[in-house]
């Protein structure tokens, strides 16, 4: 950009940064087909890179095999995520009757303190749902076309982003040189050192963020074996991945959990427990986790952070929400 020491005045420097950053917005957002699976398969690349390492020099695998092999321990690990996911929704499934038996007992408990508090008749109550629900059929309509959207892309994402990760990962050492006759008027030592550390940085962040979620989930589930709430793995299993979106996942994760605890249970002091232990491990993880983990890696100010999270989530859904942090650190 300009120089501050440039003649150019500050209105014009000001607006050809704000004309650039939104140019960048527009073909972020025009072009988040190629963007997000290019930029998840760097992000895994990078991650995944010391392990590919490992197979070629420690055990002199050939680079193709190492690359496959290491792609396939990943696609391992992550199959093994979602079947497990998938049991747990499934024994969810099995309960299905009781759930829908106890969500109508909570329902007709909330009509009845609602005209207790506010003198709103039950019919009065039904009239208005009734209402409501015919007005929001054409919501529901454009929802469920984006929802079948998002699942498509994310389909096609969970093919192309391991192709590209085996690409990058096989073809590093060509992206070095490009970059280095890219920039050939700079010392080559100097973007050796430049990509050292963004690669360094990348990979701290990114085990960093996976440690975070995996003490995030035990904790959660150990809070809620001890609550005595159903479901208590999958819903710490869903709190830690959550948790991967900073300050708005962890709101999300909540209101899945007392969803599950009032399809369950109609005790206020389970709905409070709930709402304590989350509280409890979003603030050791905002002050302790964070901080030793993350942040050192990424400082970035709060409030930046969350208008970033929420261009993310225009842009690219809760892949660009995640995608936010990394990428602007």
């Amino acid at each position: 950009m300009f120089n501050q020491s440039s003649d150019t005045p500050f209105p014009i420097r000001l607006a050809a940064v704000l004309l650039s950053f939104s140019i960048i917005l527009l073909l972020a957002y025009l072009g988040q087909d190629i963007f997000i699976p290019m930029t998840l398969a760097v992000l895994f690349a990078i991650l995944l890179r010391p392990l590919v390492v490992f197979f070629q020099v420690r055990l002199r695998f050939h680079l193709v095999l190492s690359v496959s092999l290491t792609v396939l321990f990943g696609l391992i690990l992550l199959s093994a995520l979602i079947l497990f996911i998938s049991v747990q929704v499934s024994n969810i499934a099995g309960d299905w009757l009781q759930i829908r038996s106890n969500l109508l007992a909570n329902y007709e408990h909330l009509q009845q303190w609602v005209e207790h508090r506010f003198g709103i008749s039950f019919v009065q109550q039904n009239l208005f749902l009734k209402t409501a629900s015919r007005d929001s059929i054409q919501d529901g309509k454009a929802i469920l076309s984006n929802t079948l959207n998002t699942f498509t892309g994310t389909l096609l994402n969970l093919v192309l982003v391991p192709f590209y990760t085996f690409l990058l990962l096989l073809h590093r050492n060509l992206l070095i040189v490009f970059l280095l006759k890219l920039f050939s008027s700079q010392p080559q030592s100097r973007i050796h050192l430049v990509l050292m550390k963004i690669k360094t940085a990348i990979q701290s962040f990114l085990l960093g963020t996976l440690i975070e979620m995996g003490i995030v989930s035990v904790s959660t589930i150990a809070g809620l074996y001890m609550i005595g709430l159903n479901y208590a793995v999958l819903l710490g299993l869903i709190t830690g991945i959550l948790n991967l979106v900073p300050y708005i996942g962890i709101v999300i994760a909540t209101l899945l959990t007392l969803a599950a605890t009032l399809s369950g249970h109609a005790s206020f002091s389970m709905v409070l427990g709930v709402v304590i232990l989350n509280a409890v491990i979003h603030l050791l993880d905002a002050n302790v986790l964070v901080p030793l983990v993350v942040s050192s890696k990424v400082k970035m100010n709060a409030l930046l952070s969350v208008i970033l999270i929420i261009i993310g989530g225009h842009i690219a859904g809760v892949t660009g929400m995640f995608l936010a942090i990394p990428i602007a650190g």
